[in-house]
């Protein structure tokens, strides 16, 4: 059986482990934070304004954290809500 592993751009991977001691209670806050991932997507080249999020509803916490890879990773099902989901699957197991 092989592995599929997804790569994450960096700067994801990083705005990700700063928000995880952040909580977002307020769905403005959590869409904000998921429009600034746009921002940076397109800022760092790594693809297009493109993200999602997946948050824990009841603790605001954030679970997992999606961009765009259908190009980087030449898959097409690897949209941003794709990508956010697969993350909280492996999160919460």
């Amino acid at each position: 059986m092989s592995t599929l592993r997804l790569a994450l751009p960096d700067w994801l991977q990083a705005r990700v482990q700063t928000a995880s001691d952040m909580i977002f209670l307020d769905p403005d806050a959590r869409m904000a934070w998921v429009l600034a991932c746009c921002e940076q997507q397109v800022d760092a080249g790594t693809g297009g304004p493109f993200s999602a999020a997946v948050f824990d509803r009841a603790s605001g916490r954030l679970l997992a954290a999606g961009v765009n890879l259908v190009e980087a990773e030449q898959c097409s099902i690897l949209h941003a809500e794709m990508v956010a989901l697969l993350g909280a699957q492996q999160v919460l197991g």
